[in-house]
Parts: structure tokens; C-alpha cells; sequence
């Protein structure tokens, strides 16, 4: 199919998709569901919930854990950055043993060591003890996200992948909010000691769950791919072998390393803005809702040049509206700010600022569309690394970004940092749309 009748196509799809009926969203909603109807997909997805609860309230718990016993808020914010370190290459590596020993068993593996290492943390340890357990938690973390993406490729059949994929993008805007909720619950009602204990059994409620898929196509064996350092530089050459594959990949590396611009600079928004402090939960869960919605009710597509197209379309049409938005945020902060009682009201500050945030989260849904197309595309062998090195590239881009419009809001007004990195999200989009150029092309390409 010519990628302009495919465009042409998408853009109808566009001007219809504030016209679906209230049955029609409610079949999406059901639909979207439909792949936990087979067996192996309820369990890898059943796992993936619960050991991802235990990620993000672990990650809360590790924190709190950190600032008791050390009384430092950079002590406590080095837990983040060492659960990071690990996607900079090492949990790449270890990664690649997924393809040569198996898939499910090395999740198994990470989700065993995970909880041993959180049940260390009920003994007294000093802070820099405490960060080297952070970090070998974050160490199983990659490996274990590339072998559930590639696993979920062999399992889910092919009629239901996109509704996998779908299903998976919501479930992780759900288990996030949830995670760090319930996480900070049970620290607050039962002490930090139970949220460990608690973390520690979700990683191995989910090995449990994981366990009845040895055997099955999930644990499968393809091929004698190559291990650690070399494993990697075949994951890597894996992209540029397809000019589909190549081409996700530096759409979700660049268009959706936006995605996080808004939630990196909530706090210093909601100040700047004069909002009450509870806002910055609020708008970045306004911003998951929205990519919930948007998620539900992306359209069922299976040609790969459509399915580009519509990443960049909505990354588009959501960049533009986010930053007028964010733009109309800031001037009447600006207002609010001159003119006190006698300028805009907070309250309209406020409202401007929750719809700002929730259409900037639409821009989440361009991994959707980009996943499928990788999920479709990239060979059996050496999945696992290939996948590996993509999340890597996609957490690198990510940090960079942050570092970038985090300095940037210390010299000029935060919303005009939001308004300025919506714009140029929406200016990429733009470009992929129209086919990106030479440099967004892969060298040769490979049979589907």
C-alpha cells in the first residue's frame, strides 16, 4: 500500500474518532480485554501486574528506606538514579541469556533474586549499601521487560497482538499509579517494613504465575543467538537490518521521549503557577488518564506504513493542542500572578492547567502503534536483545530530555518550556508524517 493512501487513511480515521458512539467506546473497552481469553496471555499479563505493583511501590519503599536512615534528600533521590544505571548496558547484557536459555526462565530468575534482594532491606544496612541493592534490583529490571515483550510476541496470537499491545500501554499508566498509591499507603499505615515484605511477594506471587508457561511457546529456543557484549551488538544490528523496524525506533525514541517532559516538570509548574502542592499528583494523573482513553481507542490497523502514520498523526494533533494549551496556562498564571484577585481566577489556572496535562498524555499513545510494528517485525532470534537495546535507547532519550528542559526551566518560565517542547514534538511529528528523510531510513532492509 502507497504510505500516501495510507496517510489519507489515518487522516479519516482522525475525523472520525470524536464521533464513536458511547457503545462503541464501551466495546473498545471490552475488546480490549479480549486477549486474556488465552491462557498464556492471562498469565505473562498477570505477572506483569503484579510484579509491576511491586516495581513502582518498591521503588517508593527504597526511597523512604534510604532518607530514614541517612536524614538526605540527595541520598533518598540516588535511588531513582541508580535503578536507572542498569539500561545504560548492563541489564542489556544480561538481557541477551534470554534468547540463548530461555525466556521465561530468566524471568523467573529476576523475579526470585528480586525479592531475595528486597528482604535484605529488613536488616539495618547503611545508605551506600542500600543504593548497591537498588541497583542489582534495577539490574533484573531490564532483562525481565525485554524477555515479557518478546514472550508476549510468541503467545499472544496474531489477530490479538495489537489488542495486547493496547492492553499492555494502559496496564502500565495503571500499575504506576497504583504502585506508588499503594506503596504509599502501606508505608504510611503499617511502617516501611511491611511495604518491603509486601514487595518482596510480589515478585514471587509473579515467578508463581510465571512458572506454567515453561513449556509453552513463550519459553521457546530460536536459533544459537550470541551472548553478553556480542549478544548486544546483534540486538543493535537487528534495527537497522529493516527499514520498518529502524523507523519505530527513532519515533519512539524521539516523538515519545516527550511524553515525560510534563511529568519532569510538574512540581516546578504547579509552583510557578501558584497551585496548592496536591495538583502535582493531579496533573500527572490527569495526563495517564488521557493516555488511557486514547489507548482504548486507537484503531485496529495492521499495515506497517499505517501504523507509522498514525503514531505521527496523533503525535501531531496532541503536541499542537498541548501547546497552545500550555501556552494559555502560562499567561494566565502570568495574570493571576500581576494582577491577584483582580486577574484570572486560580481556579480557571488550575482547570487550564489539568486539560494541558491530560492532552499531553496522549502523546504516550505513539508507542502503541511503533510496538506493533516492532512486535511484527523483529525475527525470533535474538528478540529478546534486540527489544533490550530499544528500551535502553528509549530511557536514554528519555533522561537526556529531562536534563535538557530541566535546565531550561531554571532560565526561563516553565510553561514556556512545556509550550516550546510540545511544539517541537508536534514539528516531528510533522516530519515523520511526511516520511522523516534519508537519515530515518535503514540501510537495507529485510523480508517481513
Amino acid at each position: 500500500m502507497r504510505a500516501n493512501c495510507s496517510l489519507q487513511a489515518v487522516v479519516e480515521q482522525a475525523r472520525t474518532d470524536g464521533s464513536v458512539s458511547s457503545t462503541g467506546r464501551l466495546n473498545a473497552v471490552k475488546d480490549l480485554f479480549s486477549p486474556l481469553r488465552q491462557r498464556e496471555c492471562l498469565l505473562l499479563y498477570s505477572a506483569q501486574m503484579t510484579s509491576g505493583f511491586g516495581d513502582w511501590s518498591g521503588r517508593l519503599a527504597l526511597s523512604v528506606v534510604v532518607f530514614q536512615r541517612s536524614n538526605s534528600a540527595l541520598w533518598a533521590a540516588l535511588v531513582t538514579a541508580v535503578s536507572l544505571l542498569p539500561w545504560a548496558g548492563p541489564g542489556q547484557m544480561i538481557a541477551t541469556f534470554a534468547d540463548r536459555f530461555g525466556r521465561v526462565g530468566l524471568m523467573v530468575w529476576c523475579d526470585l533474586v528480586r525479592a531475595g534482594l528486597y528482604l535484605l532491606l529488613l536488616i539495618t544496612l547503611p545508605p551506600p549499601v542500600v543504593l548497591v541493592v537498588a541497583f542489582l534490583a534495577g539490574l533484573l529490571t531490564p532483562p525481565f521487560a525485554a524477555a515479557r515483550s518478546a514472550a508476549m510476541v510468541e503467545v499472544v496470537d496474531d489477530d490479538m497482538y495489537p489488542k495486547a499491545l493496547k492492553l499492555w500501554a494502559a496496564t502500565y499508566q495503571f500499575e504506576m499509579i497504583v504502585g506508588f498509591a499503594l506503596g504509599g499507603v502501606i508505608i504510611a499505615v503499617a511502617g516501611v517494613d511491611a511495604a518491603i515484605v509486601l514487595n518482596a511477594l510480589t515478585f514471587a506471587g509473579s515467578a508463581l504465575l510465571l512458572l506454567p508457561l515453561r513449556g509453552t511457546t513463550a519459553s521457546a529456543l530460536h536459533g544459537e543467538p550470541r551472548v553478553g557484549f556480542a549478544g548486544l551488538r546483534d540486538g543493535m544490528g537487528v534495527w537497522r537490518s529493516d527499514d520498518h523496524l529502524w523507523r519505530s525506533l527513532v519515533m519512539v525514541v524521539t516523538l515519545g521521549a516527550f511524553s515525560v517532559v510534563p511529568e519532569a516538570l510538574a512540581v516546578a509548574f504547579v509552583a510557578e503557577a501558584n497551585l496548592p502542592d496536591a495538583f502535582v499528583g493531579l496533573l500527572v494523573a490527569a495526563g495517564a488518564g488521557w493516555s488511557l482513553v486514547v489507548v482504548t481507542l486507537l484503531p485496529d490497523l495492521e499495515d506497517p506504513e499505517e501504523l507509522l502514520a498514525s503514531a505521527a498523526a496523533r503525535g501531531l494533533r496532541y503536541g499542537i493542542a498541548s501547546a497552545v494549551l500550555f501556552a494559555v496556562a502560562g499567561a494566565l498564571a502570568g495574570s493571576w500572578w500581576l494582577f491577584g484577585a483582580g486577574g484570572v481566577s486560580i481556579v480557571v489556572v488550575a482547570a487550564v492547567a489539568v486539560v494541558s496535562y491530560a492532552i499531553a498524555g496522549g502523546l504516550d499513545a505513539v508507542a502503541v502503534p511503533t510496538n506493533q510494528v516492532v512486535g511484527q517485525r523483529l525475527p525470533a532470534e535474538g528478540r529478546t536483545a534486540a527489544m533490550s537495546v530499544g528500551m535502553g535507547a528509549i530511557h536514554g532519550a528519555q533522561a537526556l530530555l529531562i536534563v535538557v528542559v530541566g535546565a531550561a526551566a531554571t532560565l526561563a518560565p516553565v510553561a514556556m518550556v512545556l509550550c516550546v517542547s510540545m511544539a517541537f514534538a508536534a514539528v516531528l511529528a510533522w516530519w515523520f508524517m511526511r516520511g522523516g528523510d534519508a537519515s530515518t531510513r535503514a540501510p537495507a532492509r529485510a523480508g517481513a
